[in-house]
């Protein structure tokens, strides 16, 4: 059982993705859109800073190491090359954070928005945290992914 924090909670595609986990896992919501009070109490929604903030991955540290968070699922591209810069620091607290590597993210195509005919997966340096496939991809992949029918490309899905 992972416990799995995944942002833009109040999005449509943040809902899809969460549905890709197994049951036995555990999927909370993170936004930084306000939050109505109930969601907030329900507590599967967490308010989270904007990526944009200068304290953004330390408040989110902050907050995962509060949640015994296991997994972070960011889904604003913003966030992406934010916590890109910042991985090793999460990993150091047990967190691992489904970005891929500076390296890899100045390579790497997304697309934004993805239609609901799309069927993304969740990978964690290539291998499927979804429950939706046993996919590999290269080891050098982590984020929210389509891979093409042939499974030579790989395009990274985020929201806006």
């Amino acid at each position: 059982m992972k416990n799995i924090l995944i942002t833009s909670g109040m999005h449509a595609f943040a809902q899809r993705i969460a549905r890709t986990f197994s049951p036995a896992d555990s999927v909370v919501f993170g936004d930084s859109s306000a939050l109505p009070e109930i969601m907030i109490k329900s507590g599967k929604y967490f308010n989270l800073p904007n990526a944009t903030s200068s304290s953004f991955s330390h408040e989110l540290l902050s907050l995962a190491l509060d949640k015994g968070i296991d997994v972070i699922i960011p889904l604003k591209q913003n966030e992406i090359r934010q916590l890109t810069t910042c991985r090793d620091l999460f990993e150091e607290y047990g967190i691992q954070v489904t970005v891929p590597s500076i390296g890899v993210l100045s390579e790497i195509d997304f697309i934004v928005n993805p239609g609901k005919d799309f069927f993304p997966a969740v990978f964690l340096n290539g291998k499927s945290l979804s429950q939706t496939t046993a996919e590999t991809i290269s080891d050098k992949y982590s984020g929210v992914c389509l891979i093409s029918d042939s499974g030579e490309e790989v395009l990274f899905c985020c929201v806006e």
